[in-house]
């Protein structure tokens, strides 16, 4: 930054953000995915639901409430986010 001029700078970053943006699109549903389908969770007494004193009935309940939280299958990920996103934007405008 000390040897470029700042418009250069900026414009610099201004692609390389306009590239990582671009890119966006073309994630799959499965690289947003938080896990593979069917692979679990691996509990044992070491698991933090352990470490942080609580009961398992109560780790069981909060996971429940986390999971019941997820968004709809379909109604997650980029395309579907920036398309209400951009909907909402539009009814605000």
């Amino acid at each position: 930054m000390e040897d470029i001029h700042p418009k250069w700078a900026f414009l610099m970053y201004g692609i390389w953000g306009g590239i990582v943006g671009i890119s966006c699109f073309f994630l799959s549903a499965e690289a947003e995915a938080d896990r593979l389908e069917g692979e679990e969770d691996y509990e044992s007494h070491f698991s933090s639901d352990y470490v942080r004193g609580q009961l398992p009935r109560q780790a069981a309940a909060n996971r429940a409430s986390y999971l019941a939280s997820l968004p709809v299958k379909g109604k997650e990920g980029f395309c579907y986010n920036f398309k209400k996103n951009m909907s909402q934007l539009w009814i605000a405008l």
